[in-house]
């Protein structure tokens, strides 16, 4: 079994904090040494001087028991490990082939200076030399920006040696100068049915924009209908991480009370109810029966399978097994865990196979008075 799969199924059994607005939360934090430049101008030995010091600083840590080299992983590997959140998008599906192609074999395995840690017991990775020279990443479910910082700080002070890029005035410096400051972006994941079908979200999102805070929706979801958001701080520069934690978490917690609100409201039309009964019959069905599905469509059924948990439609503990469904219906992880190259529109129907596996499973929903 490859390493990635290795990850892939080990996450799929972490969902053990599921809720029923907040989803997850997720922290990513960027680092650059002040004796290499960064990554994008480094040379080769530069970014290898990089990857030789965070080996020897992690390489038999306690925090990580799978490394990689990002040179040697297929496209459908790297696009995982992208779902995952374990590796941002700059090492993109195209460059990763390219080099796979365009690369001498005895040449491909030395290149370790693009490399990956990760752990199969906590969902959190540094990787090297991406558009920073360091970017660690921790992810959980639930509102715990708390722990993922624990988790972010801990690696951070495993990895600094006094020699980070850092000025007095503006404090650590980054390949983006979006970033500059504490190189930190705090995410969470929020499920917003009641904001969206109440067409409240535009309003929330554009009174978020004046306090340093952006709401967007993921994916490709219509407007007025069940979907995913993720509330991220955008402010960096002159601002303690831990007061800002404390700010966002105070953020999504109003952002729960009104959603609830936006539900009850909703609910207390009775065309409203009908409404969602049908559509979460019609999702259900599809979820069982259909030939292809695609990532996208995956995304709205079982945003609607979630909100059908939170109106008792289905038991609560079916909601962990919805998001594990969010989790392993998205195509890398798809591809990696049925053991597939595919990552193209071939997959749908690997994905259509792999919902109905699961929701065949469920009983039928209860439907409201």
């Amino acid at each position: 079994m490859s390493a990635v799969k290795r990850l892939c199924l080990a996450y799929q059994e972490q969902h053990s904090d599921s809720q029923a607005i907040v989803v997850r939360s997720y922290i990513s934090l960027v680092r650059n040494f002040e004796t290499y430049r960064f990554p994008q101008k480094a040379s080769r030995s530069e970014r290898e001087g990089v990857a030789a010091f965070v080996d020897s600083k992690l390489r038999n840590s306690r925090f990580f028991d799978v490394y990689l080299n990002r040179s040697t992983l297929h496209p459908v590997e790297v696009r995982a490990l992208q779902d995952l959140d374990l590796l941002g998008p700059v090492i993109s599906l195209e460059d990763s082939s390219r080099r796979r192609k365009s690369t001498h074999p005895s040449e491909q395995g030395s290149q370790k200076e693009y490399s990956v840690f990760c752990s199969t017991q906590q969902r959190c990775s540094v990787s090297v030399n991406e558009e920073n020279h360091i970017c660690i990443r921790s992810s959980m479910d639930g509102l715990q920006l708390e722990s993922n910082w624990k988790h972010c700080t801990a690696l951070d002070d495993a990895l600094d040696d006094g020699s980070y890029a850092f000025s007095e005035q503006w404090g650590y410096l980054t390949a983006n100068p979006n970033d500059v400051g504490t190189g930190m972006r705090a995410s969470v994941f929020v499920h917003l049915p009641g904001l969206a079908m109440t067409e409240q979200i535009d309003h929330l999102a554009a009174a978020l924009h004046q306090i340093g805070v952006t709401l967007q929706r993921t994916g490709n979801a219509e407007t007025s209908t069940p979907a995913l958001f993720v509330v991220s701080n955008t402010a960096t520069l002159g601002i303690k991480e831990s007061e800002e934690l404390r700010r966002l978490k105070h953020i999504v917690e109003t952002i729960v009370e009104q959603e609830q609100e936006a539900r009850k409201d909703f609910l207390a039309i009775q065309d409203n109810r009908t409404m969602v009964c049908d559509w979460v019959g019609r999702m259900y069905g599809v979820l069982c029966s259909s030939y292809q599905v695609s990532q996208e469509e995956a995304s709205k059924l079982l945003a609607w399978m979630r909100f059908a948990v939170d109106l008792e439609m289905f038991d609560a503990s079916y909601r962990s097994e919805i998001d594990r469904c969010l989790t392993g219906s998205q195509q890398g992880i798809l591809s990696v865990l049925e053991s597939s190259d595919l990552l193209s529109e071939a997959d749908d129907h690997v994905r259509a196979e792999y919902l109905k596996k699961v929701f065949r499973q469920f009983p039928e929903p209860k439907f409201l008075a």
